[in-house]
Formats: C-alpha cells, structure tokens, sequence
C-alpha cells in the first residue's frame, strides 16, 4: 500500500566533509572549520570531523579552545560559497527524486514521497546523493500521520534510522508546541541560541 512519508535528510559532517573533498589528503584527520582559520585568533567552530569531534572539539566552541583539545587538527577558513555551490547539488539531486522537498539550511532537508517501501526509497536517495556529489547522508523516515521526531544525530554518520521526522515545519503551524514533546523539548534547549544555517 503507497503511503504518504516524511523523510528527514542529514548531510553528515557537511562543512568538514566539503573541504576533504576539495583536499583529499586531509582524509582521516581531524579537520576543524571556522573563522579565518587561525586558531590563535578570536573565532568560532564552525564544524569539527568525526576525527576532531572524538577529542571533544564541537560547533560553537573557541577555536583556541579547540586547538587545545586538538592540537594536530588542521584549522581551515570558513568558504561559504564552497559550501552554498556543494549544498545546492545535493539539493538537486533530492528534487530529481520526484519528492516535495523543504529545504531547512545547507545540510538539512525535508522530503514528503508517497511510496509503500520508504526504507527502500530512503537508501537509494542516500547512494544517489553519495554518487552525485560523494558525500555521506543520513535518512529518517516517518509516516505522515505520525506526530513525534526523534534525534537523526544519533544514527549518523550514513545512517538509516526510524523513525526520525513525521511532519515537514510547514504541517506543524496548527499543532500547539506541547502537542510534540521532541519539538517541545528541543525548542526548550534551542530557543536561547538557535542553530545557525548550514551548521553540522
């Protein structure tokens, strides 16, 4: 039976994952974005890769806080039309899919498909978006008459989990916040400081 499904796209480690594409030597290494990418410098992070992140570098944090914590990370400056021209492929090859698509910032996105297999669906928009543009993404899918989200990050990198997202924002404008305890509960953790555009 072909029903209506909300996909949640997570591009994994976007920003850090553009810049080894650009420099394939820096594969395996912990590569920290941000600023001008001088670490002695006042700024912040913008995205660490899984190498940088496992020594507890993270967004939002110093970038001479992170050198601390990674001293052999290498330091890049922020290239948003790298990342602008790199997300706007990937978003192309989520509309080629024949799918509505609400496109939430650089790395981020929300498709409704109606298809009676999403996991298959789901899968192969991952190995299109990996052939295309050779980055990684993860996809949560959810039936549209769901009405809870739960946490992608936990299944990335290339992950697969379910169910991740039930409505694109745009359904969600007639539901009272507390209708929804994952929007309630991350509204509650975000609102002082929301999540900037294209962060990973």
């Amino acid at each position: 039976m072909v029903t209506s499904w909300v996909l949640h796209v997570d591009l994994d480690q976007f920003i850090a994952a553009v810049e080894v594409l650009r420099r394939p030597g820096l594969r395996g290494k912990p590569v920290v974005v941000g600023g001008d990418g001088d670490p002695g410098k006042r700024g912040v992070v913008s995205t660490a890769s899984y190498e940088a992140r496992a020594h507890g570098v993270h967004s939002g944090q110093p970038l001479r806080t992170a050198r601390r914590l990674c001293p052999d990370a290498v330091f890049l400056a922020v290239d948003r039309a790298a990342y602008e021209a790199a997300s706007a492929q990937v978003m192309g090859v989520l509309r080629e899919s024949g799918a509505v698509v609400e496109v939430m910032g650089w790395d981020e996105a929300f498709l409704q498909v109606d298809t009676p297999d999403p996991e298959a669906f789901a899968r192969l928009l991952a190995e299109r978006v990996r052939e295309r543009t050779q980055l990684d993404c993860s996809v949560g899918r959810e039936p549209i008459t769901s009405y809870q989200f739960a946490d992608v990050s936990r299944n990335t990198p290339a992950g697969l989990p379910n169910p991740v997202a039930s409505l694109a924002c745009s359904l969600f404008w007639p539901m009272p916040t507390v209708q929804s305890s994952w929007v309630a509960s991350r509204t509650r953790r975000w609102s002082p400081r929301a999540k900037p555009s294209g962060s990973s």
